[in-house]
């Protein structure tokens, strides 16, 4: 259930799982075919983290837009957040 909702909002949340007051987000990076090759990923102090968690989410975000863009020429779509290779896919 937690990979699923993982999946449907486009990013995971850290919050202090492994170390008490860290705490972050990470977003994928697809590979051509749609699949995961790798991660992007920020910790900070939990506190600091909360107060600015959607402009870290969406530095991800664009980190990892600008990167799958880099790699293959890929773009993701705005609306889904999916590459073009994952809605051919079904995501």
């Amino acid at each position: 259930q937690r990979l699923d909702e993982i999946r449907a909002r486009g990013w995971s949340l850290h919050d202090e799982e492994r170390v008490s007051g860290a705490s972050g987000a990470a977003v994928p990076i697809f590979n051509a075919a749609g699949d995961i090759a790798a991660g992007l990923n920020i910790a900070t102090v939990t506190e600091r983290f909360q107060k600015k968690r959607d402009m870290i989410v969406a530095g991800l975000r664009e980190g990892a837009e600008t990167i799958m863009q880099k790699l293959r020429g890929g773009y993701r779509d705005g609306a889904s957040g999916l590459t073009d290779a994952q809605a051919r896919v079904g995501g």
